[in-house]
Order: C-alpha cells, then structure tokens, then sequence
C-alpha cells in the first residue's frame, strides 16, 4: 500500500467472509452441538452484527417467520468474528426450511453511523 493512501481504499482490500460450520443441521440444535458462525476478512476495531435465526423452545406457536438472536461484538486484531449459536441457555428450533443469516459491520466501530451490508452465508435445516 501506498503511503498516505485513504483508510477507505485499505479496507477494500479485506475480504469478508460468512461462515457456518456445520451448514446444514437437524433441529434442534441445542449448546452441546452449536453452530461456529465465523465472521472473517474484517478490519479490526469494526463493529459487527450477525442476526441469527432462532426459535426459543420446542414446540412453540410462533408463526411461520422465525425470530432472530443478534450476535454483536467488536472485531479483533486478527480480523475474525467469531461466536457459538446458540447461547448456553438457549435451544435453535427452526422448521426445515434454507435460512439466509446476515452480517452488518459498522466500519472502524461507529456505532452511530449507517452499518454496511456485510456477507451472507446458508443454513439449511433438514
């Protein structure tokens, strides 16, 4: 890189990347068995959110929409995200269906500015 060159033009540079392992899964998925959602290829100091879809306790009547858990956190030195869905006290029912998560990155960590688009990566429930 050239000195002198604009943060913006640096962090275009970076790659991102959405990943869940594993990707496809019967429910539900409990904290014994979690997901690794993986966030990498950002600047670190970024701000990051990764809504995930969840439903809270088996059985539940909550219509056909799923509700979402956000995952949030800043991104550190190495340029990585990284967190387990679900949460310890909490159990991922979801129907089988092909869910999209999505990542939002608020860049160098402003919160109060208009979060980007982030990576999108599938989950398949069977």
């Amino acid at each position: 890189m050239k000195p002198g060159m604009p943060v913006r033009a640096r962090r275009s540079a970076l790659v991102a990347a959405l990943t869940l392992t594993p990707a496809q899964v019967t429910g539900p998925v409990t904290p014994d068995n979690p997901i690794t959602v993986t966030l990498t290829g950002v600047a670190p100091g970024d701000f990051v959110q990764i809504p995930f879809p969840w439903f809270f306790e088996p059985g539940a009547d909550l219509g056909t929409d799923p509700y979402f858990l956000t995952y949030s956190g800043y991104v550190g030195e190495d340029g990585i995200f990284e967190v387990l869905a679900p949460p310890e006290w909490a159990i991922i029912v979801l129907p089988p269906n092909t869910y999209v998560v999505e990542s939002n990155i608020f860049p160098g960590g402003n919160l109060n500015a208009t979060p980007v688009a982030g990576p999108t990566a599938t989950l398949t429930v069977l």
